[in-house]
């Protein structure tokens, strides 16, 4: 027999994890695009992903506080705790992902734009989970 409240909690999760997935493959375009067109401009693929790195932050926070996990955030305290655990953890797998991207460019001569594809895969997961249970979580 399933329980009402598992059944809406499960469509509460499904619903979650959708919306995460369009605007984490929005902000992955934003992400990848900002990256392919600084390289083209001529920066370092470490300034490149910088860059494309805060645009792409800029706009998952606003996306994910507002639509995918409805944040209740509304004092200033809660909203300044909220934006500094959402940068943190950002800047988290911003490390993660430029420490890999020298790791399959420089150290395995993988293709610049085929490493970013790939270590966008991890960034997303990782995202994520410290979204879910670190930033948004109840208040």
């Amino acid at each position: 027999m399933k329980f009402p409240t598992i059944r809406i909690m499960k469509s509460r999760l499904n619903r979650e994890i959708i919306l995460y997935l369009i605007f984490g493959v929005l902000t992955t375009i934003i992400g990848i695009g900002g990256y392919a067109l600084f390289l083209k401009l001529g920066l370092h693929y470490v300034a490149a992903t910088t860059l494309s790195w805060i645009l792409a932050v800029i706009f998952a926070y606003v996306t994910n506080r507002q639509y995918v996990f409805g944040s209740e955030a509304h004092t200033v305290k809660m909203r300044l705790r909220e934006i500094s655990a959402f940068f943190a953890s950002r800047a988290g797998t911003w490390l993660m992902e430029t420490l890999g991207l020298i790791l399959l460019i420089d150290g395995l001569s993988m293709d610049d734009m085929f490493s970013k594809y790939v270590m966008s895969v991890f960034v997303v997961i990782m995202n994520y989970i410290l979204s879910k249970v670190f930033v948004f979580k109840s208040l």
